[in-house]
């Protein structure tokens, strides 16, 4: 399998960011070995990847996706906008009756949230997950919508917490909240930027 991929690109970037490859997969989490087998096109980048690189590299998630020669495409479908995700990471939940042309392979079900967070680069993304009930597995290490037993609503990257049961959401701009409980934790599938 082959890709298409911007490998001068990454590389570069990577360069003036004053990262090495091997000390951003460690920064991200990810085997160095699938790090460079993506970025040389031998394996394809999932969106949550893009997500990550993105954060760390200081770039749209658009571009990342672009680069990787992810393409993402709207289909005919819509789905309704339930909420924005204001500084901090925190969610405020709608009933707005605005719609986004859904992805392609968005099933029913899912749900979009819009980030507001003007002058930040990821300020417009259009968020799209399914809702869960509970904390999902694939949501770990992932940009995820979580709700945490104190009843608020965050969007971030989850990460296991230090005491047994509990996390850490780093939203994408703001603070790390660490060592919460959740209620559930649903994996973010799709950004559009």
């Amino acid at each position: 399998m082959s890709t298409t991929i911007d490998t001068g690109w990454f590389q570069g970037l990577i360069k003036d960011k004053g990262f090495s490859q091997r000390g951003l997969a460690k920064l991200i989490d990810i085997d160095h070995a699938a790090l460079s087998l993506m970025l040389n096109g031998k394996r394809k980048m999932s969106v949550g990847e893009a997500g990550t690189l993105a954060q760390f590299l200081g770039v749209p998630v658009g571009e990342v996706l672009a680069r990787a020669g992810v393409t993402v495409q709207a289909g005919e479908r819509s789905i309704p906008v339930r909420g924005v995700v204001a500084a901090g990471g925190t969610l405020n939940q709608s009933d707005s009756t605005k719609n986004v042309a859904a992805p392609q392979d968005m099933r029913e079900g899912a749900t979009a949230i819009r980030v507001n967070s003007p002058g930040a680069p990821h300020h417009g993304w259009v968020l799209f997950y399914y809702p869960a009930r509970d904390v999902q597995p694939d949501a770990v290490g992932r940009l995820s919508v979580v709700s945490l037993a104190d009843g608020r609503i965050m969007t971030g990257f989850l990460a296991r917490g230090f005491d047994e049961g509990t996390y850490t959401v780093t939203p994408l701009s703001g603070a790390a909240v660490e060592d919460v409980r959740l209620v559930s934790a649903a994996p973010v599938r799709w950004i559009r930027t």
